[in-house]
């Protein structure tokens, strides 16, 4: 089974199709954190993957994600939660790194983290981030 990379275009795809969802976030710290407090980064990536054919849906994203970019996720997941880190918790971990590059790539586009969501503008983001290939 091949590995794949979760580019950061498909983060801020991704995270511009949950910050819709998501209404309920007035800043996009709000957003950030209640990304964080849920699973819907994993499902929502792995439910991509799987439109866009990049991975079989008999299988899990994490059956897909290479052991050198699992360190790095536990990485940031360790960063993030300490005392409560799991080295085996797939979802958690990934769910951690998807918020820490999200919010990489808000700051990295000059987004105010306490500025309300504008989601016109996190579209803007992604295609830019598409366009670049990256």
């Amino acid at each position: 089974m091949k590995t794949i990379r979760i580019k950061k275009s498909i983060i801020t795809k991704v995270g511009t199709g949950l910050a819709k969802e998501y209404d309920t976030a007035a800043t996009y710290k709000e957003l950030l954190f209640e990304l964080w407090c849920d699973d819907a980064p994993h499902d929502a990536v792995e439910e991509y993957l799987i439109n866009e054919g990049q991975i079989n849906s008999d299988y899990g994203l994490k059956d897909y994600v290479s052991a050198s970019d699992y360190i790095d996720m536990m990485k940031v997941a360790q960063a993030n939660r300490k005392e409560n880190f799991v080295a085996i918790d797939f979802e958690a971990n990934f769910k951690d790194w998807f918020c820490d590059e999200l919010e990489e790539r808000l700051q990295y586009y000059g987004f105010d983290l306490d500025a309300p969501v504008d989601v016109e503008a996190m579209v803007r983001m992604a295609d830019d981030e598409k366009k670049k290939g990256r």
